[in-house]
């Protein structure tokens, strides 16, 4: 499918179009937007504009997702009818205090510089992800207690006790200075969970949920603990600063795969050996990659350690 927003008809409530190879194009300000509720375009195109041109008299849109876009514009200037927001490769600013009442879905990706208070978020929002170099801060305490989903990238300054986190996360992911502080035991249940900054975390890592399939966690911290211990399901495990993670009790089954783990620890040769070789005992999967910031192994562990390079072509890096 091919063609110009601005020839949808006037009288259309929803437009979906999935296909891959479309190139559908135009400038938001030409979207008719008086009864279209939901735009949803995914393929070749390109939509584009500052996207105040979508918030005209009489604005009925509550979905707005866009695979390839090239918009601008302050957030502030979206149309108050506006619930899901999704869009690609985008050069948007503004401060997130001024999103619509009823957001509940804001992600945008791209080259944004969005700013503003955590605290001013609306508290139907449900996910906020945005890419590019934001500087958001606030404590983590203001955050809506319905919010599932916060990514957010750039030179963010967070700060406040982790323990004030929602209990509704699925992903946390928080790039920037922050100063968030706390006992790792106290991160509600989530699938992911990355902060990175100069954050003073503290705890035994045997205490992260056990519902959290990936941790990273940066900065001064001083989490610690048996490497053996972490949930059973992590696949992605990086825990640096000044966490002391300082022995390996083996067995353990770990997951058939594992995607990346970056450790600074004080093991022994026998626990390295001892940890490669369990590794060695449940990767099936070929195409993921550990990394090992550990002490050098021994010859105990060659025969794991050359199944893991040779034959399932795992990057496997044992450092001094």
């Amino acid at each position: 499918m091919s063609g110009n927003i601005a020839d949808i008809p006037d009288s259309m409530i929803r437009f979906a179009n999935a296909g891959s190879a479309n190139t559908i194009y135009g400038d938001v300000s030409d979207l008719p937007v008086g009864n279209l509720r939901f735009f949803d375009l995914y393929g070749q195109g390109n939509i584009s504009g500052d996207v105040a041109g979508l918030n005209q008299p009489g604005c009925v849109l509550e979905e707005f997702q866009v695979q390839n876009t090239s918009l601008s514009g302050d957030v502030g200037d979206l149309p108050d009818s506006m619930k899901n927001f999704y869009v690609y490769t985008n050069d948007l600013s503004g401060d997130i205090g001024g999103l619509p009442s009823g957001m509940t879905s804001f992600n945008v990706y791209g080259f944004n510089t969005c700013s503003g208070d955590i605290a001013d978020l609306s508290g139907s929002l449900q996910s906020l992800v945005i890419y590019g170099s934001n500087t958001i801060h606030g404590d983590l305490a203001d955050l809506p207690r319905s919010l599932q989903i916060l990514n957010v990238y750039g030179e963010n300054t967070l700060t406040g006790d982790i323990v004030g986190l929602p209990t509704s996360f699925n992903s946390f992911y928080v790039e920037g200075f922050n100063t968030i502080y706390g006992d790792i035991a106290d991160i509600p249940a989530m699938y992911s969970f990355t902060l990175l900054g100069s954050n003073t975390m503290t705890g035994d890592i045997a205490d992260i949920n056990p519902q959290i399939n990936s941790f990273q966690l940066e900065g001064n911290n001083t989490a610690y603990g048996d490497l053996a211990s972490i949930p059973s399901g992590i696949y992605y495990f990086i825990c640096l600063g000044n966490a002391q993670i300082d022995s390996y009790t083996s067995p353990r089954v770990w997951p058939s795969y594992v995607y990346q783990l970056q450790i600074k620890t004080t093991f022994t040769s026998v626990e390295v050996d001892e940890l490669i070789n369990d590794l060695a005992d449940s990767v099936t999967m070929g195409w993921y990659y550990y990394i090992i910031a550990l002490q050098n192994r021994t010859s105990a562990s060659d025969d794991a350690y050359n199944y893991l390079v040779n034959t399932l072509g795992i990057q496997v890096y044992v450092a001094v």
